[in-house]
């Protein structure tokens, strides 16, 4: 099991929808972060790699839901 911490950094706007800039830290039980999982935006498709320190970022809509997974833990939705 996995937690996942958020933060929400910046605002930007496009045409159709606003996308906001989600930052996030993947961490297990004991706050040690989690590299090389995987975050996926299942509205957009697009996708990203948790760093050596369990960090990554990510496009995202109010209402979009993400996919967080890595080989060594249980799937997140």
């Amino acid at each position: 099991m996995f937690l996942f911490f958020c933060t929400i950094v910046h605002f930007s706007f496009s045409q159709e929808k606003r996308e906001i800039k989600l930052n996030g830290v993947i961490l297990t039980p004991l706050s040690k972060g989690i590299m090389n999982s995987h975050i996926v935006n299942l509205d957009t498709k697009k996708g990203t790699v948790s760093d050596s320190k369990g960090k990554f970022s990510i496009e995202v809509k109010k209402g979009d839901w993400l996919l967080i997974s890595n080989i060594q833990f249980k799937e997140k939705k």
